[in-house]
């Protein structure tokens, strides 16, 4: 990431102790949004903008599309696509939610959902516009049938 680019994180940014956070966030170049999620409630909206990132918040609109950290039931006015990330690698049997390994859900919910799983990037950032366009590539819609 390059110090022009604007990264958008959608949740659990980090577990763990709260005065870890800010260091970590601070090792990432660009402006920095989190959409908060479970494991980040701990942090109010401000504690997060005072601790590495521009902007905090619950959900966002960005392109078109609704970035949440849980999958969303609907989407608003204007938005063609959710966009979240709780889930994690859900396709090969983990889900944060239970602890357990369970069967895998065979879709999601809606088809307009896509699941950013870093675990599916390799642990790595993807342009917005990438991801979007190559759903497959990152299993954002689910294993290929």
């Amino acid at each position: 990431m390059r110090p022009e680019d604007t990264v958008i994180h959608l949740g659990d940014f980090a577990i763990g102790k709260k005065e870890h956070i800010g260091p970590q966030a601070k090792l990432l170049n660009g402006t920095k949004i989190l959409i908060r999620g479970n494991h980040d409630k701990h942090g109010s909206l401000s504690w997060w903008a005072d601790n590495g990132f521009q902007f905090a918040c619950d959900a966002m609109v960005f392109r078109g599309c609704w970035l949440t950290h849980y999958p969303a039931s609907a989407l608003p006015r204007g938005c063609d696509l959710n966009i979240f990330g709780h889930l994690h690698n859900i396709w090969h049997g983990f889900h944060p939610d239970n602890g357990n390994k369970k069967e895998s859900p065979k879709a999601l919910q809606f088809p307009w959902q896509r699941l950013f799983a870093v675990e599916y990037t390799d642990y790595r950032p993807i342009e917005f516009n990438e991801f979007v366009s190559h759903p497959d590539k990152y299993q954002s819609r689910g294993p290929k049938a």
